[in-house]
């Protein structure tokens, strides 16, 4: 039962057979009409999420290309996925932080408001429930706001008067189950952010720790290389960690060889008289070009 279809007239004496059996001919039709119209929006429902997904993955792809061909160049990768994460979103803006002893820094942005980014960096804070990106941080989980102007707990309004944002979410980045930092998008107009899209941007977050992860091991394959010319340990460890920068987080365990070079490495000089210090109970430090960046518990 899905609707009826009612005649009727003045004048007292009721409707032959014949015009019965012609209503109910055309009630059917009428259901007919319906449930067509339902399954083509259906069909439009599932080419148009088929197409979303094609898109992303084939964005997803593109984006893991860039990588693998700047796997050297740290920055140039978390500005892609940066980038990518936002248009693929619908985001007017993204920013992807780093905890560098104890206080949140921005370190990649794309938006309409590349002048500001200097700005924002002045108002690096320690993580706290005021922020998206504090509350991902503090909470290790996504943080997400259809409207900050009337989330309870959005305190920090610097950074949403200079832009203007509405709706916002922060994905943290996690290292070995610690936070090392987040990636946050937002728009100008308020309502929540889809599920995929925010599937999508941990993705990209956990091919961003990746990247980092994998950063003072590329620092002493590279001054292997120059120290050996045409040697082949170095090319071959490498290409290791270009291969396995384009696995998920997931298959980083105890035995693969990325993680266990990385832990290897850590120990290591890396560049001068820095190196990188191995994880204990207080946490772990980071080597990253020209400076020494210490993630706390």
């Amino acid at each position: 039962m899905v609707g009826n279809v009612m005649i009727f007239r003045q004048e007292k004496r009721l409707f032959s057979e014949k015009q019965i059996a012609l209503l109910k001919q055309f009630a059917a039709q009428a259901v007919i009409a319906i449930e067509n119209t339902w399954l083509l929006r259906e069909l439009r429902a599932s080419t148009e999420d088929l197409r979303e997904s094609l898109q992303q993955q084939t964005a997803t792809a593109d984006v893991l290309k860039v990588i693998s061909r700047s796997a050297f160049d740290l920055q140039t990768v978390l500005d892609t996925l940066v980038t990518s994460a936002s248009k693929l979103c619908g985001a007017g803006q993204s920013m992807l932080t780093l905890l560098e002893n104890g206080i949140l820094k921005p370190l990649s942005y794309f938006g309409p408001h590349p002048e500001k980014f200097e700005v924002r960096k002045s108002l690096a804070t320690a993580p706290h429930r005021g922020t998206m990106t504090g509350r991902a941080i503090l909470d290790r989980k996504v943080a997400h706001a259809a409207d900050v102007l009337i989330d309870p707990e959005h305190t920090s309004c610097a950074w949403q008067q200079l832009t203007g944002f509405r709706a916002v979410f922060a994905v943290p980045l996690m290292l070995e189950g610690q936070p090392i930092g987040a990636m946050m998008l937002s728009r100008t107009t308020p309502g929540p952010f889809a599920e995929r899209q925010i599937e999508l941007v941990q993705t990209f977050a956990d091919q961003a720790v990746i990247a980092i992860q994998n950063a003072p091991l590329l620092d002493e394959v590279q001054v292997r290389t120059k120290e050996l010319p045409g040697g082949g340990v170095p090319y071959r460890a490498a290409q290791d960690v270009s291969a396995q920068s384009r696995r998920p987080q997931s298959s980083y365990r105890s035995g693969s060889p990325a993680l266990d070079r990385f832990r290897t490495f850590r120990s290591r000089r890396v560049r001068g008289n820095e190196r990188v210090a191995g994880g204990g109970s207080t946490g772990y430090a980071l080597a990253w070009p020209n400076r020494l960046h210490s993630v706390a518990e």
